[in-house]
């Protein structure tokens, strides 16, 4: 099969022998599925949220470990909250709609993350267009973790704020309201999801917790404990 993992933001992962490596969720399904003989494009930013420094150069296709890093070109931006990030996500967006519809095959399914709104948006949307599947998988609660930050005496604006992010709202509303299934790091954010898709839990959406591969390496913890 092939599929097509989307998240912006995760530290690349480092080469499968070093010892020390620790693979984040997206880069943990792409090397899984790859193992198991699936073809894995897994589409990412080019600028490293992280570092605050681009990876690459353009929108380049790279081969790693048997599987494809997309990468997607955007904007830099140096603060985590303001403007220049905003467009940076918008920037994303576009070039994925764009590179999505170039491909040379479509994915037999598409996992996304929630975040970036826009990214998440654009893939469902494909998603719809081409009568693909696709998991949103849920990480963040954007938009909602802005009026979180209002402090409690000033509760009486968060209605306002609301309002001002009526846009984000209804990006998040399409894009769970046509997700196949809705996943999440915990029980409450795939709740969350469903309240904003407006619909009844189904089979397929699923609490996945965060966590690690388990190692096998010769020395390590989990290798002695299966030779003994």
């Amino acid at each position: 099969m092939n599929f097509w993992i989307i998240h912006a933001q995760e530290p690349l992962p480092k080469p499968s022998h070093v010892a020390t490596r620790r693979l984040w969720r997206s880069n943990t399904i792409a090397e899984m599925l790859s193992a198991r003989g699936h073809r894995v494009v897994r589409w990412r930013s080019g600028y490293s949220h992280y570092e605050k420094r681009y990876l690459v150069t353009g929108s380049p296709r790279v081969a790693f470990e048997g599987y494809d890093f997309q990468f997607l070109e955007g904007p830099l931006y140096t603060r985590n909250i303001g403007v220049r990030r905003v467009i940076h996500h918008r920037k994303l967006a576009r070039n994925f709609a764009r590179m999505a519809r170039m491909q040379d095959s479509v994915p037999d399914l598409i996992h996304v993350g929630n975040v970036p709104l826009e990214l998440c948006r654009e893939a469902v949307k494909f998603s719809v267009e081409e009568r693909i599947p696709v998991i949103i998988d849920i990480r963040d609660l954007w938009p909602d973790l802005f009026l979180d930050v209002i402090p409690d005496s000033l509760r009486l604006f968060r209605p306002f704020a609301k309002a001002l992010l009526f846009l984000s709202y209804q990006t998040v509303g399409y894009a769970m309201g046509h997700a196949t299934a809705i996943t999440g790091i915990t029980e409450p954010f795939v709740e969350w999801g469903l309240r904003l898709a407006g619909r009844d839990r189904l089979e397929a959406d699923r609490v996945f917790h965060m966590s690690y591969p388990e190692r096998t390496e010769p020395g390590s913890k989990a290798h002695v404990a299966r030779l003994t």
